[in-house]
């Protein structure tokens, strides 16, 4: 079930959601948005933080 639902329909509270921007149609950023107090937080390959190329979800967590 996808979390949004669970989070609607069963009272599930979801850790974050993923935020996305897009340029001309094109997602050129995303990262999860966390439930506060807790923030995204880069973890993705060391140096790589200010290269849009690693704006992935998957190279953020949740801290």
């Amino acid at each position: 079930m996808d979390g949004r639902v669970a989070w609607v329909e069963n009272r599930h509270e979801l850790d974050s959601v993923v935020a996305t921007h897009g340029t001309d149609g094109v997602v050129d950023n995303e990262r999860p948005m966390c439930a506060y107090p807790r923030r995204a937080v880069y973890t993705g390959p060391g140096g790589g933080e200010n290269d849009p190329i690693n704006w992935v979800e998957s190279n953020f967590s949740c801290q």
